[in-house]
């Protein structure tokens, strides 16, 4: 498979995610985005016991992958990480994933974190 990403093909992601509704203080927002980082570099090292440690055990996970491939979603701890063994036993290359511009948001009055790199 080849994808080309071209600008601005991430847009949609800012679209769903208005303006005001993170609700979080600074060192919420903080704890919020190292939880993320600790999710990615688990991913990235196929990690599945640190990535078990970041995932509550009703995750919803979900992803597009530039913009166009769908995968999920997975429903609950256990299916995100049969997902990802699987994933990770099939590549070949190295995966890395570098959070810049991070928008997020918490959705009230679940509380859900929705967070797009």
């Amino acid at each position: 498979m080849t994808t080309t990403a071209a600008i601005g093909w991430g847009i949609d992601h800012l679209d769903a995610t208005p303006p005001g509704e993170v609700t979080l203080d600074p060192a919420g927002q903080l704890a919020v985005r190292q939880t993320l980082a600790r999710y990615a570099f688990a991913l990235d090292h196929g990690d599945l016991v640190a990535l078990e440690g970041v995932l509550t055990e009703d995750t919803t996970w979900t992803a597009t992958v530039a913009g166009e491939t769908e995968i999920g979603p997975f429903v609950g701890r256990a299916a995100v990480l049969d997902f990802v063994r699987g994933a990770t036993e099939a590549q070949t290359d190295q995966r890395r994933h570098h959070l810049t511009n991070i928008v997020s948001a918490v959705r009230t009055p679940t509380r859900q974190w929705c967070g797009r790199t």
